[in-house]
C-alpha cells in the first residue's frame, strides 16, 4: 500500500484464516464513534503520481491488520495516534521536555514515553517542527472538499483519489463514505489494499471503487503468516471475488529480499495468480526507506534488509517469469 514504492520483527497474530472484524472508527481520544463518515488518517498528499493513473490525491488511513516488517508506511500501521521525531530538524533546545506535563522529565523527547497521552504539548513547543503527531480524525466530507479543489488536475491527467494506508478496509464505513461522495462528484477512485478483510466489506465497497491496487505478497500461507502475522488465505479469496466480478484490478507484488524474491517464489505466485484469472500484474522493487520512518517512530529495526533496491536486471528477470504465466 504505497508500501514498496515509496516493523520490527514479525508479530504473529492468531493463526486462523478468518479475518478479524475491521477496525472501528474512533474519536480523537481513541473512543469509538457512531459517526460512520468520520475516520482517522495518517497523512494526505495532494500530488501523488505512483498510486494509480494520473495526478491523484493520496489518503493514508490509520490502522492495518498486517505487520509486515518492510511496511513502507509504518506510521500508518497502528490505529492509534503516534509521535514522531525528525532528527534532521531537531535543534536539541529542550523546549519539548519543558512543555511535557509528565512529572518525570528526560534529557530527550524523541518518542512517546511511558504515561504519554499524546496531548501535543511537546509538538506545540517545538520551534523547528521536529516533533509531529501522526493521526488526525476527519470527516469524509472534509476529505472530499479537498479533492474537489483539485478536480481540474484530475480531469486533465485522468487522475483521481486513491485511498491507502495502513489499510482502507480496516475503516470500512469511513472508506465507503469517502468513495460514495467522490463517486457523486464523478471523481475516479482507487483503493490500495492488502486484501485482508471480511468478504462482505469488499462486496459492499466494490460498487464504489473504479480501480483496485491489490497487494499479493505471497501465496504460501505459512510463510505469509510467519512474516506478516496473518494468513494469505482470505486475501486470495477476496482477490478471487474481485477478479470474478470483472472489476478493474491490478495485482501488485512488492519484491522483498529474503521473502519472495527468488525465481521459485515468483513461479509459485504467478502460477496461483494465473489460475485465479489475474490479467494485470506489477512488480514493485524493494524500497528501504521504511528504516528511517521506524527510527522517527522510536521503533527498533530488528530485521536487516539491503540498503538499496534490487538492481533493475534482477527485477526484470522476475518480471519475465510473471509475464510467462500472465497472458
Amino acid at each position: 500500500m504505497s508500501k514498496a514504492n515509496v516493523s520490527p520483527a514479525p508479530t504473529v497474530m492468531p493463526a486462523d484464516s478468518q479475518c478479524a472484524p475491521a477496525g472501528s472508527e474512533t474519536t480523537a481520544d481513541g473512543t469509538p464513534t457512531d459517526r460512520k463518515d468520520t475516520g482517522r488518517i495518517a497523512r494526505l498528499f495532494r500530488y501523488a503520481t505512483h498510486d494509480g493513473p494520473g495526478i491523484r490525491m493520496l489518503v493514508l488511513l490509520k490502522g492495518c491488520p498486517l505487520r509486515c516488517p518492510w511496511c513502507h508506511n509504518p506510521e500508518a500501521q497502528n490505529h492509534e495516534r503516534e509521535l514522531i521525531h525528525l532528527e534532521v530538524k531537531c535543534a536539541g533546545c529542550g523546549l519539548c521536555t519543558d512543555a511535557c506535563p509528565l512529572p518525570e522529565k528526560s534529557a530527550s523527547h524523541r518518542a512517546a514515553r511511558p504515561g504519554c497521552r499524546l496531548c501535543g504539548s511537546c509538538v506545540e513547543a517545538c520551534p523547528s517542527g521536529a516533533l509531529q503527531l501522526v493521526g488526525e480524525d476527519l470527516s469524509a466530507e472534509a476529505i472530499v472538499s479537498v479533492a474537489q479543489r483539485d478536480e481540474p488536475f484530475y480531469r486533465a491527467s485522468r487522475g483521481g483519489v486513491t485511498i491507502s494506508g495502513g489499510e482502507p478496509l480496516a475503516q470500512p464505513h469511513f472508506t465507503e463514505a469517502i468513495l460514495r461522495q467522490l463517486g457523486a462528484q464523478g471523481i475516479h477512485t482507487a483503493i490500495e489494499t492488502c486484501g485482508f478483510a471480511p468478504m462482505e466489506t469488499l462486496v459492499r465497497l466494490a460498487e464504489h471503487v473504479d480501480l483496485w491496487l491489490y497487494d499479493v505478497k505471497h501465496v504460501d500461507s505459512a510463510k505469509h503468516l510467519r512474516y506478516t502475522g496473518r494468513s494469505c488465505a482470505p486475501i486470495l479469496q477476496n482477490l478471487s471475488y474481485l477478479l470474478g466480478r470483472n472489476g478493474d484490478v491490478i495485482v501488485r507484488i512488492p519484491v522483498i529480499p529474503g521473502f519472495n524474491d527468488t525465481a521459485g517464489d515468483m513461479e509459485q505466485i504467478a502460477t496461483v495468480l494465473t489460475q485465479m484469472g489475474a490479467r494485470r500484474v506489477e512488480l514493485l522493487p524493494f524500497n528501504p526507506s521504511f528504516v528511517a520512518k521506524l527510527q522517527m517512530l522510536g521503533r527498533a529495526v530488528e530485521r536487516q534488509y539491503p540498503p538499496t533496491p534490487q538492481p533493475p536486471e534482477e527485477i526484470d528477470s522476475l518480471r519475465r517469469i510473471v509475464a510467462a504465466h500472465i497472458k
